[in-house]
């Protein structure tokens, strides 16, 4: 994907990106559907009945997190919740709350302490 230009992609509509090549760079792909909003389909992995259900259903996503001073979170992409997530990351004071951003697109419809 780099020949074609700067590795950073600025679109600010979903990219879904499909793959049933075995060799083809997984993680350039899933990053690409990842930083856009879209999914990744990996036709080698699933039918295509499997990918179509997947493709054709919109997953809340997580945003991000507030909170005084939290830094070096992961996921630091909005990434979609399917049945659960995992979020790790680094927080000055132990004591501080901290609030998980969730929603469709890039509007935060949900947060929870």
């Amino acid at each position: 994907m780099s020949s074609f230009g700067d590795a950073e992609i600025n679109i600010n509509r979903p990219v879904h990106t499909i793959s049933t090549n075995p060799v083809s760079d997984y993680s350039v792909l899933k990053n690409i559907s990842q930083r856009s909003g879209g999914q990744f389909i990996n036709l080698g992995s699933q039918s295509a009945e499997q990918a179509f259900t997947a493709f054709s259903k919109e997953y809340m996503q997580f945003l991000g997190v507030e909170g005084a001073g939290i830094s070096e979170v992961y996921p630091n992409i909005k990434t979609p919740v399917f049945k659960s997530i995992s979020v790790a990351g680094l927080i000055a004071n132990p004591g501080n709350e901290i609030t998980l951003l969730y929603g469709w697109g890039n509007k935060i419809t949900l947060r929870k302490r």
